[in-house]
């Protein structure tokens, strides 16, 4: 792997697919229930605000590039345009399909869940490796 390397990040479309199908299975659940149409009814919108929050916060993602460093550094660039450097936290979650990044930059935390379509194939097992070869280092 050549190091620095840099990863674009994109909108997962599959999270999203994924996140707004569980949103209606919940509908759906919500549904049948033997409860009062009024009480359903709220049920329903605290679920429609749920997806519509989460929706907002996929496409206002702070974040659009990583920058992986030789020595173990990593770098964030921003909507903005500014590159900010990060501190990768111990949560960070690195499986097969799915790595959960958890940084800190400027004073806020930061929760990144990349799927392979977040950030292209090989860039994703790039992402991979490298965050396991940094836990190594320390």
């Amino acid at each position: 792997m050549n190091l620095p390397l840099t990863v674009s990040l994109q909108v997962s479309r599959y999270l999203i697919f994924t996140f707004t199908a569980a949103h209606l299975l919940a509908i759906g659940a919500i549904l049948p229930l033997m409860l009062s149409w009024p009480l359903r009814l709220a049920m329903i919108g605290l679920v429609l605000v749920s997806l519509v929050y989460f929706l907002g916060r996929q496409f206002r993602q702070p974040v659009v590039g990583l920058h992986l460093g030789a020595q173990g550094e990593l770098e964030v660039d921003t909507k903005v345009g500014a590159r900010e450097t990060a501190t990768i936290l111990p949560q960070t979650t690195v499986l097969s399909r799915v790595i959960v990044l958890r940084l800190l930059a400027n004073g806020r935390l930061l929760t990144l869940p990349l799927l392979r379509d977040a950030t292209g194939e090989n860039a994703h097992r790039q992402l991979s490796l490298w965050l396991k070869w940094r836990a190594r280092l320390g």
